[in-house]
């Protein structure tokens, strides 16, 4: 047998080694660069999102705006006086994925018949307002309105609620018998 066809033909030396240990390191090494290109993807993309409360970029005075990206959510709370002097009710607001609502719930005696009581939102420079819809009355007593605004639309600066008893005649106004007052 010739002395080279052993080695010609990779038969135990050290040249076939020196192959699958580079071919093993170029693996190693590819997976660690998918990896870490992964790791830096992400994290730049965290970076974004932390950014400040608009979720808009602005480039060359164009703003962008994603759609799809979820907002932060805030929700405050205020106190609404009875105007009789009887009892406080909670009544919160929040915005949460762009999309406005308003909850009240209270412990209010039964309207006089055929009455109903109605929640309004007024907004005072410039000065406007609009009907949050009538309130219903729970099971356990209680009267309640949740009202949702249309997904992107800012009701923030109608910070003043009134609660009002109505007749039901149509009026596109709130009348003048207040039953609970405040504002944010």
């Amino acid at each position: 047998m010739n002395p080279h066809y052993k080695r010609y033909r990779g038969g135990g030396g050290s040249h076939h080694a020196s192959k699958s240990w580079l071919g093993l390191g170029v693996l190693v090494l590819g997976v660690f660069l998918t990896f870490g290109g992964i790791v830096w993807f992400r994290k730049s993309a965290d970076q974004l999102e932390i950014g400040g409360e608009d979720d808009s970029t602005s480039t060359t005075g164009i703003e962008v705006r994603d759609e799809t990206a979820p907002t932060r959510r805030s929700r405050e709370e205020v106190l609404l006086t009875d105007t009789a002097g009887g009892s406080q009710t909670i009544v919160s607001r929040e915005i949460e994925d762009r999309v406005f609502r308003l909850a009240i719930v209270s412990h209010l005696s039964d309207p006089p018949v055929g009455q109903f009581y109605e929640g309004w939102l007024l907004r005072e420079d410039p000065f406007d307002f609009f009907s949050a819809g009538a309130m219903v009355k729970n099971a356990d007593g209680t009267y309640a309105l949740v009202w949702e605004g249309p997904r992107g639309k800012d009701f923030a600066d109608f910070t003043n609620i009134i609660i009002t008893r109505e007749l039901p005649d149509g009026d596109s106004a709130p009348s003048s018998v207040h039953v609970l007052e405040g504002s944010f």
